[in-house]
């Protein structure tokens, strides 16, 4: 028995990458999941695969994290939900182009994802633990472009 056991984590860009393998191993210390990704195809399959192999709990919840609204109505159907662990990872690089070739919209993309989404995220992962009274613990993952740009 793990310490995560019968615990939630939810864990954002869970579809590919880190936040899929973060998935991988908090169901095999026997977490229950909930998974959110723009990526719903991606999102069924982990959730196929984990299932097979783990005796967890999941839920996949396909959400682009860049729709204010939409990230507002997901954490309102998660009150009733018993959180205790939050892993922001979900992350987006943008058009890879000389400063000079990139518009506003290629901006606003990264920095929507990159800062709005994870403060959005954030603030209603606080207010849910707060508002249980019980401790939870968060992690956001950046990339090593939160120090060395390209």
């Amino acid at each position: 028995m793990s310490e995560f056991t019968n615990k939630s984590v939810l864990i954002t860009g869970a579809s590919e990458g880190i936040g899929r393998a973060t998935a991988r191993v908090f169901a095999a210390r026997g977490a229950n999941l909930i998974l959110v990704a723009r990526n719903e195809q991606r999102l069924d399959d982990l959730q196929r695969e984990l299932a097979a192999a783990h005796d967890v709990k999941i839920q996949i919840h396909p959400l682009d994290l860049r729709d204010v609204s939409a990230v507002e109505m997901f954490f309102s159907k998660l009150e009733g939900e018993a959180l205790d662990f939050a892993v922001n990872n979900a992350g987006f690089e943008g058009r890879i182009a000389d400063l000079n070739e990139l518009n506003m919209e290629d901006y606003e993309a990264v920095f929507d994802v990159n800062v709005r989404a994870v403060w959005q995220c954030l603030k209603h992962e606080i207010a849910h633990f707060r508002g249980r009274k019980k401790a939870g613990a968060i992690v956001n993952v950046a990339s090593i472009l939160g120090f060395r740009g390209i």
